[in-house]
């Protein structure tokens, strides 16, 4: 009596495309229909981001463990160079006062914060103008920002441009970069 022709485990499902895969349905009701699509998206950022950030703190790790001075790379020298920070006083005063003043500026901006927030919760009708003028300062900044990129990029008169066309000389003519 013959038998039947065993299929290979898994053969059905390589044969299947990906989307009807058991796998990707469920990552599908996990994460939305269009994830895979996402990574498209997000890689450009995860490579900026790892390019400004995580590839200069990984560098910075490895140059730690190595004898470096200025651009040239000197031989392993595993832990001696935290051994010499920490045994140096000026570095040690350094962390200390930068831990103190972290200390007492939290603590003092934290009861600062509290101690204004309950008086003007409890302030009677003028309380929501007060809360504004007193927000005042936070928003001030952002817009000054603001008001500075506009006139550094400006197209008549911008530093940008006077730097692009008459100093580098890379183009004739200024461009229009809010435009």
């Amino acid at each position: 009596m013959a038998t039947p022709t065993a299929r290979p485990r898994g053969a059905g499902l390589a044969a299947q495309p990906v989307a009807a895969q058991p796998w990707f349905k469920s990552t599908q009701r996990v994460l939305g229909r269009d994830w895979p699509v996402a990574y498209v998206f997000i890689l450009p950022t995860v490579l900026l981001l790892f390019g400004l950030v995580g590839y200069p703190f990984a560098r910075g790790i490895y140059l730690s463990f190595h004898n470096a001075v200025g651009i040239r790379e000197g031989n392993f020298v595993w832990f001696d160079n935290y051994q010499n920070l920490w045994s140096d006083d000026f570095f040690i005063r350094a962390v200390w006062t930068t831990s103190k003043f972290t200390l007492f500026s939290v603590v003092a901006k934290f009861c600062l914060g509290i101690m204004t927030a309950l008086l003007l919760h409890n302030a009677p009708k003028w309380g929501s103008v007060l809360g504004g003028l007193i927000l005042l300062p936070f928003i001030i900044p952002e817009v000054v920002r603001a008001l500075a990129w506009r006139v550094l990029l400006d197209p008549i008169f911008g530093a940008l441009n006077y730097m692009l066309v008459h100093v580098l000389h890379v183009m004739p003519t200024g461009i229009a970069w809010l435009g």
